[in-house]
Formats: C-alpha cells, structure tokens, sequence
C-alpha cells in the first residue's frame, strides 16, 4: 500500500493507496478495514497548481507596501522563488477523494471526529492540562 502518511492530508486512520486509487478506513470500531474506491480530484491546497508559496512568506498577509519597498523581493516572490511543494498533493496537482456519497460521508465524519479531537486537546491545553 502506498501511504504517504508524513504529507497526507488525512489522519492516520485513512490510508491512500495511489497505485490501486483506493482509501483505507482502519476503524478501531470495525473488525476489518473498509476499502474505498476512489478518484482523483484537483488538490484544494494548491488548485492544480503542485505548489504554493511557502506559508512563513506570506501567511501573514502581504501589502503593496512589501513589494514596493524591496523590488527584488517583488520579483522574487512572483517568479516562483518562495515556492514550495504542496503538502496536501505532494505536487502531483491532484489528491484521491471516495468516489460515492456514502464513502465520502464515512470520511467526511472522521475529519469530522478527528477536527473535534484536536479542538478538545487545544482546550485542554490553554487550561494547563
């Protein structure tokens, strides 16, 4: 199975299979894997595009005034020199989603689940826990 779980934008229990376009739901709640068909849709990070400009750049937000005091870094950021290699599609412009309604409501309910999971950490955290 093909996992490229260090970029994946699913959690752990999601597994991509690029070769035979398929996603593995490892549940701890079912016995056996569920193994989803799936398609190839352009990637939502970086809409086709295989990259985008590194986040420690501009994730800020950058003004005229940026460029209009550093000419260079003008040029620079507009020819591509600050671009990375998106995380979610690992630059193939593309990322595997379920091919039907159902297996994208199973997934969309671990995102779900997980977005929950994390927010309840966070919290726990900012109170010192």
């Amino acid at each position: 199975m093909s996992d490229h779980r260090e970029h994946s934008h699913y959690p752990a229990c999601i597994t991509e299979d690029h070769q035979n376009m398929t996603l593995t739901l490892d549940l701890e709640i079912e016995d056996d894997p569920i193994i989803l068909p799936a398609k190839y849709e352009v990637c939502c990070d970086c809409d086709g595009k295989g990259k985008y400009v590194n986040p420690a750049i501009d994730s800020h937000g950058l003004s005229s005034e940026d460029f209009d005091e550093d000419p260079d870094f003008r040029e620079d950021y507009f020819s591509g020199l600050y671009d990375v290699t998106c995380k979610t599609c690992q630059g193939r412009n593309v990322m595997l989603v379920p091919q039907t309604k159902e297996g994208q409501a199973q997934v969309d309910e671990i995102l779900h689940e997980e977005a929950a999971y994390r927010a309840e950490c966070m919290a726990e955290i900012s109170r010192g826990a």
